[in-house]
């Protein structure tokens, strides 16, 4: 059961991050900006971090991989696809009234203004890697 919960929370992190990652148009990420996902999520989510962030450093969690430019260590999906998915795992979950879990604010947005809202926000995040 723990092992289940961990995941869950593991996901919803990592979706989390490529949604905001994706919406920023970019690749990298550092601790920092994993950390101001609280107020999002409007819940702790550092431990859920520190496990995935030693896992990483640690290759053992093939999703991210890890790399420090100057003194910052930064992160990045290992792949440009699991960070696609990962925005658009997000965006169904929007579109899913069952699945507000994380995010207490969108619990109140009508389903009809979340599609709207979905469409806009991959409207506007258009291939904007293709062009880097």
């Amino acid at each position: 059961a723990i092992v289940e919960v961990r995941r869950r929370e593991d996901l919803l992190m990592l979706k989390r991050i490529g949604m905001v990652t994706h919406m920023k148009k970019v690749k990298d990420f550092n601790h920092a900006e994993v950390m101001d996902l609280e107020r999002l999520m409007q819940t702790s989510i550092t431990s859920v971090w520190n496990r995935i962030s030693e896992s990483v450093r640690a290759t053992i969690f093939p999703t991210i991989s890890s790399f420090v430019d100057g003194n910052i260590r930064l992160y990045r999906f290992a792949h440009l696809t699991f960070q696609e998915y990962l925005f658009a795992s997000a965006c169904a979950d929007w579109l899913d009234d069952t699945h507000d879990e994380g995010n207490r604010e969108l619990a109140a947005v009508p389903q009809e203004t979340r599609v709207h809202m979905v469409l806009l926000i991959a409207t506007l995040s258009a291939p904007w890697w293709r062009q880097s």
